[in-house]
């Protein structure tokens, strides 16, 4: 079994594997499905209508995929939070998170696994169920920062919806009053960075280069000095490149705040005059429970401090966020089929117990304009 994604609520998961003695306390979400799933094979069933069986006990956010013999089996969560793309190959069909696994030439893209769908692959043939009504509440972090800008989404490029990010964000802070130059934070902020800057007449520099030795997501690290330290080794200013210039830093997002902790002093170092930062997105001020790791409310840095106080904690001139309501416009979809429980608090799926551990944040005023020192 493999899963994209993270249980929210396993109760009654845990309940149904009680029933069998088996020890789960060493388990992770992934596994104790599988373990579920397993039972009901080793039972009788087929693979098709084990995952049945088990399916309405899965809580939160899934896209899995399971092999049992010569059957491959694909399945998506009622609210399609995380992706499931399918294709056909030759001899067969291939699913896979995004688009961009599917080689132009190679395959043919069919569309989503739908939520709540099970697609049921044997050789060439493919049969489709539906096993819950569908509720789409796609995670749009996927757009934001998870999916390769040449994947599609919509019937668009990634690419082009960052760009969009990019001309709402010259909207909303037209900084034109200074020389200044733009920076984007790679990869994901390239193109939105390149769309503010055409979009406003600026020049822009790749003056922060990303090692490409160093792989790893720096906010999936466990623990606050393991993703400094991978922030140190991935992201380096180049020497010389903001010598004397006044700045414009772009994220996607800003998440704990370990990215800009590393990067302003080395830019401030390498000669930088100003600094400011934008955001490709709202401030993210309550945790993730469907798959993206940012389940410590308290780690991420706007639930806790305003946007005032994170400028004077980085020392910077200004610092931007896009709004709510522009991020979904550059998007072109309605707000209703996202998941953006990250930026309101609002969780479209059960998360049980974890709800003992949600404060409310700072302010939601703010998702519509959050900035500090304009």
């Amino acid at each position: 079994l493999g899963h994209n994604g993270q249980l929210s609520e396993m109760s009654e998961l845990r309940r149904s594997l009680d029933k069998t003695n088996i020890d789960i306390s060493h388990l992770n979400d992934t596994e104790t499905a599988a373990y579920d799933i397993g039972q009901n094979v080793s039972s009788g069933l087929d693979l098709p209508d084990s995952i049945r069986a088990t399916y309405p006990m899965l809580q939160g956010g899934f896209s899995c995929v399971a092999i049992h013999g010569d059957l491959t089996v694909a399945f998506r969560d009622p609210l399609g939070i995380r992706p499931l793309e399918l294709a056909i190959i030759p001899g067969g069909h291939m699913v896979a998170s995004e688009t961009r696994a599917f080689r132009s030439g190679e395959s043919e893209y069919i569309g989503e696994v739908l939520p709540g769908e099970m697609i049921v692959m044997q050789g060439e043939s493919l049969e489709r169920f539906q096993l819950a009504d569908p509720n789409p509440k796609q995670d749009i972090f996927e757009i934001i920062y998870l999916a390769n800008r040449t994947s599609l989404k919509f019937g668009e490029s990634i690419d082009s919806i960052r760009r969009r990010f990019g001309e709402e964000l010259a909207d909303q802070y037209p900084l034109t009053d200074k020389d200044y130059l733009v920076v984007p934070v790679p990869d994901t902020a390239m193109p939105i960075a390149e769309a503010y800057a055409q979009k406003l007449g600026l020049e822009f520099k790749s003056a922060i280069e990303r090692d490409r030795y160093t792989p790893a997501r720096s906010f999936m690290q466990k623990g606050v000095n393991l993703q400094r330290q991978t922030v140190e080794y991935k992201l380096r200013v180049v020497e010389g490149s903001v010598k004397n210039k006044h700045i414009i830093v772009h994220e996607d997002s800003i998440v704990r705040g370990t990215t800009m902790d590393r990067l302003i002093p080395e830019l401030e170092a390498d000669g930088a005059l100003s600094i400011i930062v934008l955001s490709a997105s709202p401030p993210i001020g309550y945790p993730d429970h469907a798959g993206v790791d940012s389940r410590d409310q308290l780690l991420l840095i706007a639930s806790h401090k305003t946007p005032e106080q994170i400028r004077q904690k980085w020392n910077i001139k200004a610092l931007g966020f896009l709004s709510l309501s522009r991020m979904i416009r550059a998007v072109g979809q309605p707000a209703e089929i996202f998941n953006l429980a990250s930026f309101n608090g609002v969780y479209p799926y059960e998360i049980g117990s974890h709800a003992n551990n949600i404060k409310e944040s700072v302010s939601l005023q703010y998702l519509e304009d959050a900035h500090a020192g304009f």
